[in-house]
């Protein structure tokens, strides 16, 4: 889980994810929630699955395929949280200093630091603060 803060209204279309699997196939689900992801981890009614697929892992370039999910807009000053999650433990993250601390930015947008979660919304604990080994695909729209 991590949150998206966009600089200017962003629509995304697409994720790039790292996932690690001896298996041919894996079924990931996408859900996201206006707002932030923090105190929303185990909470499941907070949430909208937007998208439900299963991908060839291809290590760090694995795409979800384009119509899995609508595309979805996120407005200028606007926090948004996804959850790209798979039903076995193949995501990939790395460690980070602070749930909430912007990881990489440009001038379109804020990708903050957020927490790893077992599928799906499991209870069991969540790791953070992560940060997401991938990519997000988007289109600016216009001013």
């Amino acid at each position: 889980m991590f949150d998206i803060v966009a600089k200017r209204d962003i629509q995304i279309y697409d994720f790039d994810l790292h996932l690690v699997s001896a298996l041919d196939t894996e079924h990931i689900k996408v859900f996201i929630r206006k707002g932030t992801h923090e105190g929303y981890t185990d909470t499941p009614a907070a949430w909208s699955l937007i998208g439900s697929t299963n991908v060839q892992p291809q290590h760090r370039r694995t795409s979800i395929p384009v119509g899995t999910f609508d595309p979805f807009v996120i407005e200028k000053s606007t926090r948004m949280a996804i959850y790209v999650t798979a039903t076995n433990p193949v995501m990939r993250y790395s460690g980070g200093n602070a749930v909430g601390d912007v990881f990489a930015s440009n001038d379109d947008l804020y990708l903050l630091e957020g927490t790893g979660k077992a599928y799906p919304f499991q209870e069991e604990g969540d790791y953070a603060p992560r940060v997401f080994n991938g990519s997000v695909r988007y289109t600016v729209l216009e001013d």
